[in-house]
This record gives structure tokens, sequence and C-alpha cells, in this order.
């Protein structure tokens, strides 16, 4: 009886590792379209955007997604994509900065900064704000 129980433990212990890694696996292979309408999702939530500004902004989004898969697709050297790549969202966090109120934009930088720590040495996001 104890083997069967804990056969029982380790087949949910393992299930769950299973769905956390499809769930990751997922989250990595949303489409372009997908990590926009998440990031924008997450904006509305966290800087209460009202529907004229989440409609300006997510074709800063969708652009800014086009142009790290343009990039991405490129092929050039890490360091030219990393500096590239720095322009990109500069030029983005501009744009959505003359969106934003004052409020909204001082929440967006505490949010922004609060980001940095979790992103992987390389540049890119660990988690996905993206991007």
């Amino acid at each position: 009886m104890k083997v069967f129980r804990i056969f029982q433990i380790a087949a949910i212990c393992a299930g769950l590792t299973i769905s956390g890694v499809s769930g990751a696996y997922a989250q990595g292979r949303m489409t372009p379209e997908q990590k926009v309408q998440n990031q924008l999702d997450k904006m509305k939530a966290e800087l209460s955007l009202t529907d004229d500004q989440a409609a300006k902004i997510k074709p800063i989004l969708s652009n800014r997604q086009a142009q790290m898969m343009q990039l991405r697709n490129a092929g050039a050297d890490p360091e030219t994509m990393k500096a590239q790549r720095k322009t990109i969202m500069q030029d983005s966090e501009k744009q959505i900065a003359g969106i934003l109120t004052p409020e909204q934009l001082q929440k967006y930088k505490i949010i922004k900064s609060q980001m940095k720590p979790n992103r992987a040495p390389n540049g890119g996001d660990m988690q996905q704000p993206g991007e």
C-alpha cells in the first residue's frame, strides 16, 4: 500500500512538471499578434489605460514586434542586434510615453525598472512586455 501511495505522489509530481513545461512552451510559441495583445492587456491592467490610449499603443507595440522579428531573422552579429534592439525599444518607449498621462508614465517607469533584474544577460527578456 505504501508503494502505491509513493507511486501516486510521483505521478502527480510528474504531471505537474509536464504541465508547467508545456505551459511555458505554449507561451514561447505565441504568435506575434498574441504577444502584442498580451503586452497590451498587461499595460491596460497595470496602467488603467483608456480604450483610446490602448488603440493608440497597440500599433506601436505591433510595429515594435515586427521590427524585432525582422531583426531576429536578419541574422546579424549579437552586438549589432543588441544595439538595434535597444534603439527599437527606445523609439517605441518614447511613442508610448507621449500617450500616457504623467501619473501613468511614472507608474510605467517604475514597472520597467522592476523588470530590469529579470532580463537575461544577452539583453532579452526571460519572461515574455514584451516581446
